[in-house]
């Protein structure tokens, strides 16, 4: 009985400290599907809460998506959803692949935990150089971008 307790209060205090991200995989137009990995609120109230979306540096690939979980689990204690996108072809999300971007956004807002309309987009290094350039295309669609140099 007692180790029960202990473990209870252990995943209490831990919990959001070993918060996993869900991984979904999106379906692009005319390409691989992207996988996300998708941090939600546990302590912040009833949804739908805003969505963002961290654009990770480089290639995009799973190792530089999962360096960003430490700042997606802090936003989620902060009322938002929060999406990390791996690229499907291992290219940055720059050029022809920054469209995946706002199909990966459009595809999450149709969860209802997740706010419609507005989104906020981050990123480290090329993953801010991409959040830069996908706002540019259509400003409105942005609550702001958030762009971190690398090194």
């Amino acid at each position: 009985m007692l180790s029960k307790k202990l473990l209870a209060i252990a995943l209490l205090v831990l919990g959001p400290v070993l918060a996993v991200a869900a991984e979904r995989s999106v379906p692009v137009e005319g390409q691989a599907d992207v996988r996300v990995w998708v941090f939600s609120p546990r302590d912040s109230g009833v949804g739908p809460w805003p969505l963002a979306v961290m654009i990770p540096a480089g290639s995009g690939q799973e190792y530089a998506v999962k360096a960003q979980f430490w700042l997606g689990r802090e936003m989620t204690k902060r009322g938002w959803v929060v999406a990390v996108p791996g690229s499907p072809e291992g290219l940055s999300f720059v050029g022809d692949s920054e469209n995946n971007i706002s199909q990966v956004i459009a595809e999450l807002q149709k969860d209802q935990s997740i706010r419609p309309g507005k989104t906020l987009l981050l990123g480290v290094s090329s993953g801010g150089s991409s959040a830069l350039e996908v706002a540019s295309k259509n400003p409105t669609s942005y609550y702001g971008v958030v762009a971190v140099p690398g090194r």
